[in-house]
């Protein structure tokens, strides 16, 4: 018997309030036996979960109750095959929040009467605040285990705001004007115009001027890292940086199998070692992904169906198309002009019964393919546009945007919106080109912040009582902002960020992404001679 791993079995049981009995304890390592040893933690965890539903009697268990248990997580890892492909409703996905004491992510339920439980299109101011805060929460918590930080023995350093507010400098500049601290905020414009930094305990005024700027576009209304020294009410910023970026391999290893990203399994899938044999056995899989798809142009309709031809023999698991699906806007009538374009798209598609059969058409909508609002974020295309199109192809998905899939073990995040030049257009300090291109500066952002929207309200308005499925944690495999800006493929911190560009203005390119080997194609539609 491994002592290491029976030692760790009996611990980890004890720290949740709970004892093995001796034959309790070797069928747990029986089970472990058979799941890699970085497994380990998370599986226990599954367990303990499982052990606690069944609400035993007393926190001495016996191999009876251990058991039950065991099999439970056994019935959830067999529901696995039935989850290789999903299109996730964002409107669905599961809100956790930091829990500070406990430090693990919980359900609102756990929080108490002061939490916010239900979601709504409508909530009251108090879903501001509380999104806004857990978008600082989460970085935070980053912000405390990273081992840059750490190793530049910068922790200590870092202080809310109010500890500066309440310092004796106020009236002594001597006392602390020289003293270097690190603060972490989002970064704003005050009422006067001028640049603040805010946090839940206080906001103050800072000094840019002549302050050394890092990776990323420090858009208003992100978070930072800024270091200075406080003077005379001001705070005078040296450097200022991104929030540090977390991987995916990381945060699971923190907060286990608990399935941030939405769909019917009770844990992540990312673990699934019978989804991950089959991403291995089908190699060939791939994705399509195309943006701007104008339904309403024929010489995209023709690419189209170039394309369609080309991929007929060798169906992809799935197309991307997101939009817009018009080449403009075209008022009152847009509904039915939307409603004839996917008609034309369906006679196109009737040429190619084996894509029909066999690959998923997943159709994102932008700003300009109707809706209430243009709050994110955003539901499908209305069902009185893609009924007739649905009842034709039957794997056809209408999604939100932004969207989530999974394949497999692969998370898929997908946000059509033209990031890049609303970035640019509301950053607080220049980017600086030496270190980086547009496309590096807002990866960086998006992942640093862990959110898709680094924006103010008044740029890009967001549903409050929705944002945490705005959220990019922990990380997806594969990130798609499909923009009008050039196409690119960026490979950092262990995710594909992706932008296919816009179809038409783009030479007919699009993206190919292969899931098994996680590798991005890019592919172009040649001109028909």
């Amino acid at each position: 018997m491994d002592v290491k791993l029976k030692d760790r079995v009996i611990t980890t049981f004890k720290l949740n309030g709970l004892t093995l009995k001796p034959d309790a304890v070797q069928l747990v390592i029986h089970a472990l036996s058979s799941v890699p040893t970085f497994e380990h933690e998370s599986n226990l965890e599954r367990l303990i979960d499982a052990v606690n539903k069944l609400e035993p009697s007393i926190p001495i268990l016996d191999r009876d109750i251990v058991e039950k248990a065991v099999r439970e997580c056994n019935c959830v890892a067999e529901e696995d095959l039935d989850s290789v492909f999903n299109v996730i409703d964002i409107f669905k996905i599961p809100r956790f929040v930091y829990h500070q004491d406990r430090k693990k992510f919980v359900l609102p339920t756990e929080l108490g009467a002061n939490s916010r439980i239900e979601t709504h299109l409508f909530p009251d101011v108090d879903a501001k605040i509380e999104a806004i805060i857990e978008k600082y929460t989460i970085i935070k918590q980053i912000l405390n285990r990273s081992a840059e930080l750490n190793s530049s023995n910068r922790k200590s350093q870092i202080k809310p705001i109010e500890f500066l507010l309440g310092s004796s400098s106020l009236s002594d500049p001597s006392c602390h004007g020289n003293r270097e601290v690190t603060l972490l905020g989002m970064i704003t414009r005050g009422r006067s115009g001028k640049p603040c930094l805010e946090d839940p305990t206080g906001t103050v005024d800072i000094d840019l001027i002549g302050s050394t700027v890092g990776l990323g576009l420090f858009t208003d209304n992100s978070f930072v890292v800024a270091r200075g020294v406080y003077r005379d009410t001001v705070f005078k910023v040296s450097e200022l940086t991104m929030p540090p970026i977390e991987t995916s391999e990381i945060t699971r290893y923190n907060f286990g199998n608990l399935n941030f990203f939405g769909g019917n399994s009770k844990v992540s899938l990312k673990t699934s070692a019978k989804l991950r044999e089959m991403e291995d056995e089908f190699s060939e899989a791939m994705i399509i992904i195309l943006s701007d798809v104008w339904l309403d142009d024929d010489t995209v309709l023709s690419r189209l169906n170039s394309m369609f031809s080309g991929f007929s023999e060798c169906p992809p698991i799935a197309f991307i198309l997101c939009g817009a699906f018009t080449s403009r806007e075209y008022g009152a009538e847009h509904g039915d002009r939307l409603r004839e374009c996917f008609i034309n798209l369906h006679t196109i598609l009737s040429k190619y019964p084996n894509l029909i059969s066999t690959s998923r058409f997943i159709f994102i909508p932008s700003q300009r393919d109707g809706g209430l609002s243009k709050l994110y974020p955003r539901p499908p295309l209305l069902q009185s546009i893609t009924r007739d199109f649905q009842s034709r192809v039957p794997h056809a998905i209408f999604a939100t945007n932004p969207a989530r899939i999974q394949y497999c073990t692969h998370e898929i995040i997908v946000f059509r919106e033209d990031l890049t030049s609303k970035c640019l257009r509301n950053c607080m300090m220049t980017p600086r080109e030496n270190i980086g291109t547009v496309p590096s500066h807002l990866c960086h952002t998006l992942l640093s912040q862990s959110h898709l929207l680094p924006l103010s309200h008044a740029v890009a308005p967001i549903h409050w009582s929705f944002n945490h499925s705005l959220s990019l944690y922990p990380l997806p495999d594969l990130l798609i902002t499909a923009d009008r800006y050039n196409s690119f493929t960026i490979d950092t911190h262990n995710v594909k960020c992706v932008n296919p560009g816009s179809f038409p203005c783009n030479n007919f390119s699009f993206k190919v992404y292969y899931p098994s080997s996680r590798t991005v194609e890019d592919s172009e539609i040649p001109s028909i001679l």
